[in-house]
């Protein structure tokens, strides 16, 4: 169970970065009209990306309950 979450906050984390690195690039050629509409996607982004890397964080802190029958067995 806890390397499946890890695998979504990866795949969050990555997309988070790719979509970011994106509206930057078109905010810095002038594509996009950076009235409210960048800072609100960056900061949404920003929000996703430090939730998930909490519960990645948790995750690895707190063991589940599988890895405790695998170390009794």
């Amino acid at each position: 169970m806890n390397s499946i979450i890890n695998r979504i906050c990866l795949i969050v984390f990555i997309g988070c970065v790719i979509l970011a690195t994106t509206l930057s690039i078109l905010a810095i050629w002038n594509v996009l009209v950076t009235d409210n509409i960048l800072l609100r996607s960056v900061a949404t982004l920003a929000v996703i990306f430090f939730g998930s890397l909490m519960v990645a964080v948790i995750n690895k802190i707190i063991p589940g309950p599988s890895s405790k029958i695998k170390e009794t067995i």
